[in-house]
This record gives structure tokens, sequence and C-alpha cells, in this order.
């Protein structure tokens, strides 16, 4: 019998090395390719000029807050009045979130199954749910938010027509799960009503309230105001504890006027704010 060389012997143990290779490379190659995220690309809203309103609805909290135009005025309203109180809006803020809502986002797949819906937190009981409209009552689009990875930074969110859950880094998150007092025009004169551009001097609210005072409580002070712009406003202030709650009533004569005249909610002043108003309204 003859005798294999070394050398070929050599030969054929690397080439079985080669082959069993091969082989654990076209098993585990269809694996690896699970592995690898799916990508996209979405805006949440694709122009940011036609959204008219929005509504937010915190599930964790069972609150909604819709902020709305109005005569090209951006006004709110929650749940925590029932619907019934409309406040001005940060415009600041909705221009911020409107613009971020607008930007292109890279998307990649989290989950398929409706299972991992509550384990992300974008079921109906946890989810932050995000609705646009356009032209009063169209609606745009619709989103629901759930966990944020502390590590990537990408929020799981998914749509309201399908199941796939997607994680993305974007801004948005900043948005999400906050109270009304955080979308309201942060200032006792509201900028929408005075019209002005400067706030460095402007004295600021605090939390928006629900309280209504009883018929037979009159107010520690009532405070006329007429703005440059025409408009005018009626602060009535009422003591309340260690702080004060102001409840301001709108007027105005422009186009915007019934806008103007829908402003009808109510928060808080410190003792400070109270005396720097009442000194600037000499």
């Amino acid at each position: 019998m003859k005798r294999i060389s070394s050398k070929k012997a050599l030969l054929i143990f690397y080439g079985f090395d080669i082959i069993l290779v091969l082989v654990l490379l076209l098993l585990f190659l269809p694996l690896s390719k699970k592995n690898i995220p799916e990508t996209s690309k979405m805006k949440f809203i694709s122009n940011a000029k036609e959204i008219s309103s929005v509504e937010i609805y915190n599930a964790q909290e069972r609150k909604k807050i819709i902020i709305f135009q109005k005569d090209n005025i951006w006004l709110g309203t929650d749940d925590d009045s029932n619907m019934t109180l409309n406040w001005p809006c940060d415009i600041q803020t909705i221009k911020n979130f409107l613009a971020e809502a607008e930007k292109e986002n890279i998307l990649y797949k989290k989950a398929e199954k409706v299972s991992s819906w509550a384990r992300l937190g974008v079921d109906e009981k946890n989810s932050c749910r995000i609705t646009f409209f356009k032209n009063g009552s169209e609606k745009v689009s619709e989103f629901f938010f759930g966990i944020e990875d502390p590590i990537s930074e990408r929020i799981s969110f998914r749509t309201s027509k399908e199941q796939t859950v997607w994680e993305a880094k974007t801004s948005v998150s900043n948005f999400l799960f906050k109270n009304a007092s955080f979308w309201a025009d942060s200032y006792i004169e509201p900028l929408c009503v005075t019209d002005e551009n400067k706030t460095s001097e402007k004295l600021r609210r605090g939390q928006l309230v629900y309280l209504s005072p009883s018929e037979n409580i009159k107010p520690e002070k009532v405070i006329s105001k007429i703005f440059s712009n025409t408009n005018k406003a009626i602060y009535s202030i009422y003591k309340k504890d260690d702080s004060y709650i102001v409840i301001p009533s709108f007027s105005s004569l422009e186009k915007n006027k019934d806008a103007i005249k829908a402003i009808n909610y109510r928060y808080s002043i410190s003792q400070w704010t109270y005396e720097k108003f009442l000194e600037a309204n000499k």
C-alpha cells in the first residue's frame, strides 16, 4: 500500500479544515443576518406649517392635552379642566416641537409582535400617544411612544397603522409625558396678548391651577391694563395660603379677537411676584 507523504497529508488536513469553516459559515450566516437591525427613515410629520392641532394623551396618568390654532394663535386645553379652560401656548415650545417632528429620523426595528408592546411601553395603557391634525380634524399621523433606552438614547414607538415597534434617537422625546404648564405661555402677561418680543423683564407665572373661588369671595386685587396694541386685560387676584391665584380675562378689537377672548385660564404666583406685579401696575 502506497503511503501518503507528510506534505500531502498536511494539505488534506487543511483542506478538511477549510471545508469545515465554510460549512459553519453557511450555517451561521442566516442567523447573523437576523441580528443585523433593519433600518428605515421617517418623519413624524411632513409639513409643520399644515398642522392645525395636536392631541397628546398620557396613558399612564390618563390625561389629555390638546393644543390648537384659533385665529392663528396657539391655545391649549386639558383634562384637568374637562376641556373647559383655554390657556395661551408658549409659541417657542410649539415651534420647537413641530420642528423636531418634521426632521427625518433613522429608525431601527425593535420588535414585530404585539406581545412586545407592553414591555416597550407602546401599548394603550403605558404610552404617550401623539396625534397630529390639519384643517381642524383631519388626522395626519399618530404615534405611540414608550420607553427610552438610556444607553442608545433611542425611544421606542409605533404608528397607529402597524404593529412593528421602532426605535429612534429624536428630540421629540423631550416633549413627551409633560403637563399643561409645560406647554402654556410662562408669563403673567401672555405674549399673544401683549404682542411683545422682549421677555427679559417680564414676570413669570407659577403652575396652572383649576380652582374656582366662591362667589362670595372678593379678589385681593383687580388690575386693569391696556397694552400698546389696544388689547385689554383684567387680572382678578385671590389670596391662597402662601401664594396667589390669578384669573385673567382678555379682550381685543383686532382680527384675532375671538381667540383672545377665549383665553380663560388661571395660574398661581408667589408673594414676591405678586408684589412686583402690583409695583409694575401702580
